[in-house]
């Protein structure tokens, strides 16, 4: 009898966190999968002009963070914005025959995608597990846009960090589908509790992370004698969060 363990290479990272303090994940942007999601990397502008209020899963408070519809007084907060700083490039080189095997009279990648127990019985009586790879393949095009989605986000964020004369950033930087394609976020994060009062917030101003950060990222991956390139725009993005 078999058991499968199934492992992914092909899900982008859901954030890099580049603050001990702050993750992506709780300013509420999502990394989408790739099931056919990001086939392209042209972006379009989203809805702005209003209050842009995320869901959280922060646990360094007792109280959870909602959605909360803002009151109508309430300032406007600042539009999604394309960066001004100059592009960043990011280059990445994966060895053939390691985690990934190129396969270019397939136009392919193959990749382990699934582990088997093969001695699923004995490992419930206690003994050692016995393990058998599983192999699948992905189009290169598929594979290098996948691989270009998990290096973008360091480059933006190491080099605004740099820009803006920090070790690191206090901002939540990652990649995401959400607007149309691949593009990279650098968001600014306000939290608030019950009573309206501000209990955390990302210290740069959300004016020098449109300074700063890069505009966009010239992204490369080969493998054997191969290259992917993919030029992924950035957005800087702003958000309200109250705790419940």
């Amino acid at each position: 009898m078999f058991h499968k363990t199934v492992v992914e290479p092909f899900t982008t990272p859901t954030c890099v966190p580049t603050s001990r303090r702050t993750l992506l994940q709780t300013t509420g942007l999502a990394v989408a999968g790739f099931a056919g999601c990001l086939g392209g990397t042209t972006l379009d502008a989203p809805t702005a002009g209003t209050p842009t209020r995320q869901p959280t899963t922060d646990t360094s408070s007792t109280a959870a963070v909602t959605d909360r519809p803002p009151a109508e007084d309430a300032p406007t907060t600042p539009e999604p914005t394309r960066p001004r700083g100059d592009p960043v490039s990011a280059q990445e080189t994966y060895v053939d025959g390691e985690e990934y095997t190129s396969l270019p009279d397939e136009n392919a990648v193959r990749f382990v995608s699934a582990y088997e127990h093969t001695n699923h019985e004995a490992v419930k009586n206690g003994s050692k597990p016995e393990q058998e790879a599983v192999y699948d393949t992905v189009s290169f095009e598929r594979w290098g846009h996948v691989r270009c989605a998990s290096i973008v986000a360091d480059a933006v964020a190491e080099t605004t960090a740099e820009r803006l004369g920090h070790d690191e950033l206090d901002a939540s930087v990652g990649v995401t589908s959400r607007y149309g394609g691949l593009a990279v976020v650098v968001a600014r994060t306000v939290t608030y509790d019950r009573q309206e009062n501000r209990v955390s917030a990302t210290e740069v101003p959300f004016e020098d992370l449109v300074a700063t950060a890069a505009r966009s990222v010239d992204a490369t991956v080969s493998l054997a004698t191969r290259e992917y390139e993919t030029t992924v725009p950035v957005w800087t993005t702003f958000f309200e969060q109250w705790q419940q």
